[in-house]
């Protein structure tokens, strides 16, 4: 008796051809450089954003820093090295503005006063806040110096006149706050442009 064979399905072995490996690994290495692309440009857009974030912190900062001062200044000349007067806020050649401050402190459950003489000055694309702890400082004294700011352009200071009908002595005590009512900070930053913050100090 003739036994004839029957083929069973399963037994056929089935599989990708080569061209369809190919082109299974050409699709996968596109999405895979399409993924790695927006992967880096959203990492680079987080670590722009904290970069733009944390120089607005610092701007904030400075200015704050800069308003303070400005709020607490005080009508109190001090005495040069020369046993000359210079009046509580002035401009001048190599430094943008300098003034006397009465500022509050709270030290230890102590609370009081104490007054400090302050100096804004722009070098080398910094902005920078000196303090004496006394007003009356000799040039030898070396202040407490503070970078508020850096990758400045430029930084410059504004007065803004008001009133020039000042008895003498009140303009020999408080310099340019005799003749004015505001002072503009100018900041032109790399990043950010030009800045400007005036304030009004208070009456003396």
């Amino acid at each position: 008796m003739r036994h004839l064979s029957q083929s069973s399905p399963l037994s056929k072995q089935t599989g990708f051809t080569l061209i369809e490996v190919l082109i299974a690994l050409s699709i996968f290495a596109v999405i895979s450089v399409m993924s790695y692309q927006a992967l880096n440009t959203l990492i680079f857009t987080e670590q722009q954003s904290r970069n733009a974030l944390t120089t607005l912190t610092e701007v904030q900062r400075a200015i704050m820093m800069w308003e303070r001062d400005l709020r607490q200044v005080a009508p109190r000349a001090i005495t040069n090295d020369f046993n000359a007067t210079e009046p509580s806020m002035r401009t001048g050649e190599g430094f943008l503005l300098e003034l006397t401050t009465n500022n509050y402190y709270d030290w230890s459950g102590k609370r009081g006063h104490t007054l400090q003489r302050i100096r804004y000055r722009f070098n080398e694309g910094k902005l920078l806040r000196e303090v004496w702890v006394y007003p009356d400082y000799t040039r030898n004294t070396e202040p407490q110096t503070l970078i508020l700011l850096d990758n400045l352009i430029n930084s410059s200071i504004e007065v803004i006149e008001a009133n020039a009908n000042q008895s003498e002595t009140n303009a020999e005590n408080t310099g340019i706050l005799a003749n004015s009512n505001a002072v503009s900070l100018i900041i032109e930053h790399r990043q950010l442009g030009i800045i400007t913050r005036t304030i009004v100090p208070y009456p003396l």
